[in-house]
């Protein structure tokens, strides 16, 4: 089912099992979202300072659609002489072919979507050149549907893509529509397979090193027809740029079933860490650059933290020492002195003992360079004697306001330190996802010039 926009839907619409009905129709706000307006009230009250809230709303169109909108919340309403209300509501999500009235019923066997570009990101082209003596064949072979099975999750995916081709005076016009669809082996609750796509989604806008955002989802049942989906959210207006993907499908074709599986395994362990990819795919060089080193820093311990070793000391070890020191503390007590001062001084003393097992952000920055491989390593500003300890320093400063020992850090060098930080992450990234040097080096020769301003230095490799 193609689906541009729900907007000028109008129709009747009512609460599941009621018999009140009101026409309205849904509106689409200047920053993408939706609102749904009615001549009326599901209240059935006159207007008021009470917000109502109600999970679903059915709605029929004038040409027969069936809508449920879900996580629907009263937006505003407005009353004139003599009594006529108009209601507006926000909501969550909208079904476009069918009527919901709880979510235990929301299951599918199958979801699917569309993404730009998916071709030349799999470096596929169904078209074929074919010389002549007088002039020019093009062949057309329909591309091959790319199955994909990760068992230890019970996930299926397919890759297909669909070319149509119309005939105009100039000449013909060829567009390409291009789908993911994800399935597994028996109907699944819709919101599991919704953040299994959207999961999958995050995988490909690492590789296309920009956020991807999903206009609707196709939602596929043997017992019904196909049903749009809509999340109702501002669009993020953003050029999705083809001609700039950090990893490509040919980069990783061998390995592509590996990586992908250890990135559902280790779903969990990653979401945690989900802000760090929107950081990475869409810096925002609006905000100031004191405020971006600073997220940079706190990225490279949270990904340290989740991913490496975060014990320096084994955190057994520590715990003795903790309890000894409460214990000379507790003695001291006994001595009549200052016990507002030993207090204190014990909760000092034991809240920062508690997380000396950690490694410190040098050690954290330390091991996560030496993950870089060597190609890449020897032309960044990594190789400078004092790289980690001026980002140390700086984080200090920032931090604490701790005083900068020696010449001062101009702002073209911290600005350098974010975007090499970023990079230093990015390749850590790669590698947790099991990215063999050879595909990561070939990755940033390609994009080094465009991907990462001055935090690469520009000699050939």
């Amino acid at each position: 089912m193609k689906l541009e926009s729900i907007a000028d839907y109008y129709g009747e619409w009512n609460i599941p099992n009621t018999d009140d009905k009101f026409y309205g129709k849904i509106l689409q706000e200047k920053n993408g979202s939706y609102l749904l307006e009615i001549m009326g009230n599901f209240s059935n009250a006159p207007p008021s300072n009470l917000i109502h809230k109600h999970d679903f709303i059915n709605g029929i169109t004038t040409n027969g659609k069936k809508i449920t909108l879900t996580g629907v919340i009263e937006h505003s309403k407005n009353c004139s002489y003599p009594g006529s209300i108009v209601t507006k509501y926000n909501f969550n999500e909208a079904f476009i072919g069918y009527h919901f009235n709880q979510n235990e019923s929301i299951k599918f066997d199958a979801i699917s979507i569309p993404v730009n570009y998916l071709n030349k990101w799999m470096g596929i082209d169904p078209f074929t050149v074919k010389p002549d003596v007088n002039n020019l064949t093009m062949v057309y072979t329909t591309p091959e549907i790319l199955k994909i099975s990760l068992d230890t999750v019970g996930l299926n995916i397919e890759i297909k893509s669909e070319y149509t081709c119309n005939s105009n005076p100039s000449g013909y016009n060829i567009k390409e529509d291009s789908f993911i669809k994800l399935y597994k082996n028996k109907a699944e609750d819709f919101n599991e397979l919704l953040n299994s796509i959207n999961w999958l989604i995050t995988f490909l806008s690492v590789c296309y090193y920009q956020p991807i955002q999903l206009p609707y989802i196709s939602c596929h049942s043997n017992s019904q027809e196909d049903i749009s989906y809509v999340l109702n959210r501002p669009i993020e207006y953003n050029n999705t740029n083809s001609s700039l993907f950090l990893v490509t499908y040919t980069n990783i074709k061998n390995d592509f079933v590996r990586i992908l599986q250890w990135w559902f395994e280790n779903k969990e362990k990653l979401k945690v860490i989900g802000y760090i990819f929107k950081s990475l795919l869409k810096v925002d060089y609006a905000i100031p650059l004191e405020v971006r080193f600073s997220q940079s820093i706190q990225m490279v311990e949270t990904f340290h933290r989740k991913f490496k070793n975060n014990e320096y000391i084994p955190k057994d070890a520590i715990e003795p020492y903790i309890l000894c020191l409460k214990n000379v503390l507790k003695k001291e007590k006994t001595k009549k002195l200052n016990n507002k001062l030993i207090g204190k001084i014990k909760y000092a003393l034991t809240s920062k003992m508690k997380y000396a097992y950690e490694p410190s952000l040098m050690q954290r920055l330390k091991e996560l360079i030496t993950h870089i491989p060597q190609n890449i390593l020897t032309q960044t500003i990594i190789t400078d004697d004092k790289f980690i300890t001026n980002i140390c320093s700086l984080r200090n400063y920032y931090t604490h306001w701790d005083q900068i020992e020696g010449s001062p850090i101009n702002e073209q060098k911290i600005y350098d330190y974010a975007e090499t930080l970023r990079l230093i992450l990015i390749i850590n990234l790669l590698k947790e996802m099991r990215f063999a040097d050879d595909n990561i080096i070939n990755i940033f020769k390609r994009n080094k010039t465009v991907k990462f301003n001055r935090s690469l230095i520009w000699p050939e490799y």
